[in-house]
């Protein structure tokens, strides 16, 4: 009983987490002013070429922010659903020698 108790609350916790990370996304997409401009870049007299440096630097940032918010709500996916998968295991075998000690 303790294991399924034990089981129960990592499929809430996983549950939850998951539910989090989903509404962080949202705050997490919104643009941040920091990532804005590169000093590097900013240095760079050309107009036309810091212009355009600019561009490829800020796409690269909103690519990798959504490959690691998408990689994060995979792995949070698959725990939950790990969790999920023991605590269903944990229950089947709960009735399965309750079962077996009333026959």
């Amino acid at each position: 009983m303790k294991q399924l108790c034990l089981k129960r609350d990592e499929k809430e916790t996983t549950e939850q987490e998951l539910k989090f990370l989903q509404e962080r996304i949202d705050h997490f997409n919104a643009p941040d002013q920091s990532f804005e401009h590169s000093a590097i870049i900013d240095s760079i007299e050309n107009v036309e070429i810091r212009q355009q440096l600019q561009q490829q630097y800020r796409k690269i940032i909103q690519q990798a922010k959504a490959d690691f918010y998408l990689l994060s709500l995979q792995t949070a996916e698959e725990q939950r659903t790990r969790a999920r998968l023991n605590y269903d295991n944990e229950v089947d075998k709960m009735y399965s020698i309750h079962h077996n000690a009333l026959d």
